[in-house]
């Protein structure tokens, strides 16, 4: 019986990074969308706060709170592992971090501003 080398280990154990990787975020992607007008996050108990009346979206303080720190907790867990595990180039996987977090984070914070200017009766 034949044993694996240290490289053969080491390129399955990138595979698997990789394969998880894509998945985690065509995943996050898909949680992330607004879907029939009720914003999803990555938490199930955040889901069950949000309502939906007369087709705006309400998104409360505690569920924009934690949407935006799963994102960072994502986003950082990206960087770490993508450079540790040399998934893309180091900038490449900072750059792509940089603009997850910046893209997605704007998105939750504009959602978000736009429940609370209605929750408090704002402009």
């Amino acid at each position: 019986m034949r044993t694996a080398s240290a490289n053969e280990w080491l390129a399955l154990v990138r595979t698997f990074v990789r394969c998880f990787f894509q998945k985690m975020i065509l995943q996050f992607s898909t949680t992330a969308d607004i879907i029939s007008g009720e914003i999803t996050t990555l938490g199930r108990q955040n889901v069950t706060s949000n309502s939906i009346k007369g087709g705006r979206t309400e998104v409360s303080d505690k569920t924009f709170e934690w949407s935006l720190t799963g994102l960072t907790i994502l986003v950082i867990a990206w960087i770490v592992l993508g450079i540790v595990l040399s998934l893309l180039p180091a900038a490449a996987v900072v750059i792509i971090g940089i603009i997850v977090e910046i893209g997605l984070g704007g998105y939750l914070l504009h959602v978000w501003g736009k429940s609370y200017m209605e929750r408090t009766g704002g402009m």
